[in-house]
């Protein structure tokens, strides 16, 4: 049974735990509802390895970030995983599972990240519900329709000009490392400024993937 890949959602752990939760279908994967109405499959979370419990090919990390905590659960040897002490920031894109009434974390990444980026973070989420709150949700970049195609046509392209070129993500993250005075970069600027084509296609992969991340809407930073 195949699901669609959706962005994974930026939370708090508080979030997950609180949400609703929706089991899987035959057409969707299992998903949780907040508040809000907004619904997500796949969610992006960042906190600190409290406690580490391995049984056999079972690894247990609970999770802390500062809104509450949560396991994240691999049930065969997962390096990312199996290698961190506890103590550890990280970065978890996953997916929200539940059983025997119990929520986890199914991880896809997990990497270890500096602190500081807990605050960020949770600044971020938090001038998040500020903007829902008060119904003023800034407008995201105009998107242009751009066939997957001519995406992948494009990457293809670049990787061939020449093998010591930088990959266009690398190339988005170095533009945005010097373009960054310390208070993130606007995306209209780095897509103005970019020499990759589908720059703006470039950017929401790497926040899928947690390249980069949104200080603030339209806002970013490598991380």
């Amino acid at each position: 049974m195949a699901f669609n890949r959706y962005v994974a959602k930026k939370i708090r752990i508080k979030d997950a735990l609180e949400g609703t939760f929706n089991p899987s279908t035959e057409k969707e994967g299992s998903s949780v509802q907040l508040s809000t109405g907004e619904q997500f499959f796949r969610c992006n979370v960042m906190a600190l390895v409290l406690h580490k419990e391995m049984i056999g090919s079972l690894t247990n990390l609970q999770i802390d970030d500062g809104s509450g905590q949560i396991t994240i659960r691999s049930f065969e040897p997962n390096k990312q995983i199996d290698n961190l002490p506890v103590g550890t920031p990280i970065l978890i894109i996953g997916k929200i599972r539940k059983y025997n009434e119990e929520r986890y974390i199914s991880p896809e990444i997990v990497k270890p990240i500096l602190a500081s980026w807990l605050k960020v973070r949770a600044k971020e989420l938090e001038k998040e519900n500020i903007i829902i709150e008060n119904e003023s949700i800034v407008e995201p970049v105009q998107k242009k329709q751009i066939s997957p195609e001519k995406i992948q046509e494009t990457v293809k392209e670049e990787k061939q000009e020449d093998n010591q070129d930088l990959l266009p993500a690398q190339k988005v993250i170095k533009l945005i490392s010097e373009l960054d005075k310390g208070e993130g970069v606007l995306m209209e600027d780095v897509i103005e400024k970019s020499s990759v084509e589908f720059t703006e296609k470039v950017l929401e992969q790497m926040l899928e993937k947690g390249d980069i991340f949104q200080i603030m809407p339209g806002k970013v930073k490598v991380l």
